[in-house]
């Protein structure tokens, strides 16, 4: 099976993200947007993206979750997505990569942010 690549990667926003940001967007898509559609960032919302930006920044506000992913940045985006939206891999999934308790602790963290349900709207773009 081909390795997923989001469309839209050179969108100078999707730039401007971090790698954690960049990684959490691509699992959104990867695992919630429906399949057969040709979804890319060019359509994501202004609201959308900028939701994102605040849970992710949310998300990463505390040092002992910035110690935890510190190096991860990427995969940390990733399994954010699939932790608090209760896919089958996560956090709590990857115990080698984030020390001791800190995959039950990223776990929580997540699943405090609650789901987020991606939908297409009338105009066509991605909100939540």
């Amino acid at each position: 099976m081909p390795e997923f690549q989001l469309a839209g990667r050179e969108n100078p926003a999707f730039k401007r993200c971090s790698d954690f940001e960049q990684a959490y967007i691509e699992a959104m898509f990867f695992a919630d947007m429906s399949e057969g559609e040709d979804w890319s960032f060019h359509d994501l919302s202004e609201s959308a993206l900028k939701k994102i930006k605040e849970d992710c920044a949310g998300f990463c506000a505390d040092q002992r979750t910035l110690d935890l992913i510190d190096g991860k940045e990427e995969q940390a985006g990733h399994d954010l997505w699939l932790t608090r939206q209760g896919h089958g891999a996560g956090f709590w999934d990857r115990g080698e990569l984030y020390e001791g308790d800190g995959g039950e602790y990223l776990t929580r963290r997540a699943k405090s942010l609650g789901e987020c349900w991606p939908y297409k709207g009338d105009d066509g773009m991605i909100y939540f």
